[in-house]
């Protein structure tokens, strides 16, 4: 319980949970680190009894880091004071080396550390300033130590020189190492980040393509039909009889259906990819959002001749959001219906447990391959398909579906053997 609690602390000090810029965080976390090297300065330094000036200073700084940190965590404000804290901590750990023994090797570590975080932390055209500051700095205590050695306050006695360089070795060394090993670690970070970014880039430019040539090449077939049967109805009307007449009127409507399907098939899943479907999930009754679905869905299998059934019960209650959920079992029960025979069986079944709850689309239609089914939900293998009554599609649909049950946290599955049907699986949240 203690190391959780110590561990929460650590989080919501260093803003884990918020989403910082790389910049960001490395000042969150320099400020940290400053305060807490400010605070141990001034205490090494008043179990010294070096000065007073020696244990004001570090703690002075600590109060301006303090408030830094303030800025940075919670007002995020970082960019403005990084060049003007960098320059105070220069200036104060230089007048606290002429109240604490003068200039060494050691003490210099303290101010390797704040340049090294000067210089990562300051816009590109002050790191000079930093630069040129620290050296001036060195150099005048060093001018300061050679030819007024008698501004200098040095330690009680040699034991607690020895003891001040030696903690300060082994504070600034600490530092240095969590320095160095944040720059490391989200250097790998964001150079995952980079190739990730440059993996969806690649993807995005692909489906993109795959869009355009969804749409040049399903388009053609219906606008063909319509245009072709359109111009010899204009052409020859008054020589066709009635039959022939209702018979390209009824191509007509139904090139008329398929592209009006493309198109809202498209703008669906073009919202989906942009984030564009609202997403209000609430309860829903699973069993009327089914009988509503397969209701719209009657003229289509009634035309096959396939008996639609629902096995799901009004107390089945699911949290999602009703136009996603209805899009999802519409396209399900639409392609059932769509890759089965005349006179077969399409059904709708879910089940529960404690964490989830499967919806299942089954048929006795067509089935796939397993090779097919690999393709399924990858745009760069979406295809156009024909039903079992010539009903084409562009397996857009099915993109659809794995786009909006993942939006709800699910995951869609098929099981299908070629010739024995198919059984499309997706899960939703229970409702606690």
């Amino acid at each position: 319980m203690i190391n959780k609690k110590v561990r929460e602390f650590i989080s919501f000090v260093f803003a884990d949970e918020e989403n910082f810029p790389l910049e960001h965080r490395l000042v969150l976390s320099a400020s940290i680190f400053g305060i807490l090297f400010s605070l141990v300065g001034s205490l090494l330094n008043f179990l010294l009894s070096t000065s007073v000036i020696a244990d004001i200073v570090p703690i002075f700084l600590s109060l301006v880091v303090l408030i830094l940190y303030y800025f940075i965590r919670f007002r995020k404000i970082y960019k403005p004071v990084n060049f003007p804290v960098t320059s105070l901590s220069i200036i104060g750990i230089s007048i606290i080396w002429i109240f604490n023994g003068g200039i060494n090797g050691s003490n210099v570590m303290p101010a390797l550390v704040i340049l090294i975080l000067g210089l990562l932390i300051v816009r590109e055209n002050e790191k000079i300033y930093v630069l040129v500051l620290f050296l001036v700095s060195n150099i005048s205590i060093f001018l300061i130590q050679f030819f007024r050695p008698d501004l200098i306050t040095n330690f009680t006695s040699e034991t607690d020189r020895w003891i001040d360089h030696l903690i300060t070795l082994i504070c600034s060394s600490i530092m240095i190492y969590f320095i160095m090993r944040f720059v490391y670690d989200n250097y790998n970070s964001e150079r995952l980040k980079a190739l990730e970014s440059k993996r969806k880039l690649i993807q995005l430019n692909a489906d993109k393509d795959r869009f355009i040539f969804i749409l040049a090449h399903d388009l053609r077939s219906p606008f063909n039909n319509l245009l072709g049967f359109s111009e010899e109805l204009k052409e020859n009307l008054h020589n066709l009889d009635k039959d022939q007449i209702e018979s390209y009127v009824n191509t007509i409507n139904t090139s008329a259906n398929n592209t009006y399907n493309l198109l809202e098939d498209l703008l669906t899943w073009e919202k989906a990819m942009q984030g564009a479907v609202p997403f209000n999930p609430e309860k829903l009754n699973l069993g009327e959002l089914c009988r509503d679905v397969l209701e719209n869905i009657k003229p289509f299998s009634d035309a096959k001749n396939i008996t639609v059934n629902s096995c799901v019960g009004d107390r089945m209650i699911v949290y999602a959001e009703g136009y996603m959920l209805k899009t999802v079992l519409r396209n399900l029960v639409s392609n059932a219906v769509k890759f089965t025979n005349t006179g077969g069986l399409v059904q709708i079944t879910a089940e529960a447990d404690n964490s989830d709850i499967t919806i299942s689309v089954s048929d006795n239609g067509v089935g796939m391959t397993s090779e097919r089914i690999e393709k399924l939900f990858d745009i760069s293998q979406c295809q156009t398909t024909v039903g079992t009554a010539k009903e084409r599609g562009t397996g857009l649909g099915l993109l659809i579906c794995k786009e909006f049950v993942q939006k709800h946290g699910g995951r869609i599955r098929v099981e299908s053997e070629s010739g024995k049907g198919s059984n499309f699986r997706f899960t939703l949240p229970v409702v606690k």
